[in-house]
C-alpha cells in the first residue's frame, strides 16, 4: 500500500468517523452553529452529515475503487466550495463555518489521493 492510498483510507475513516454521530444525534450540529426549525430540519440534519456522509465513506472503504474516492472527494470539496461562498452570501458565524469548511476541504483532498494511489 502507498501513501496516497494510506491518506485515502485515513480519509474515509476520518469521515465515517465524524458523520457517525450526527447520524444517532442530529442535535450535535448546534455545537457547530447549525440549527434547525422543527423535526423536519433535524430530518435534513441527520440525512445529510449523518447518513449521505457516512454513505460516502463506507462505500470508500468497502469498495476501495479509485471512482469510489474521486466521488466522495469531489462531493465533499463542492461541499466545502458552497460553504466558502457562502460565507459572504449568508454571513454564518465565522469560526465554526471556517472550521466546518476547513474539514470538509481536507478531508476532500484525502479522499481525492485514492482516486490518484489506487
Amino acid at each position: 500500500m502507498d501513501t496516497l492510498e494510506i491518506l485515502s483510507l485515513i480519509g474515509a475513516v476520518a469521515l465515517a468517523a465524524l458523520a457517525a454521530p450526527f447520524l444517532v444525534r442530529p442535535r450535535l450540529a448546534e455545537k457547530l452553529g447549525v440549527t434547525a426549525l422543527d423535526g423536519n430540519g433535524w430530518l435534513e440534519v441527520r440525512g445529510i452529515y449523518g447518513g449521505l456522509l457516512l454513505a460516502l465513506a463506507v462505500v470508500c472503504l468497502v469498495a476501495r475503487e479509485p471512482y469510489a474516492f474521486l466521488t466522495a472527494g469531489v462531493a465533499l470539496l463542492g461541499f466545502a466550495a458552497v460553504g466558502f461562498a457562502a460565507l459572504a452570501l449568508d454571513r454564518p458565524r465565522v469560526p465554526q463555518a471556517v472550521a466546518v469548511n476547513g474539514m470538509h476541504t481536507l478531508l476532500g483532498l484525502l479522499l481525492l489521493a485514492g482516486f490518484w494511489g489506487w
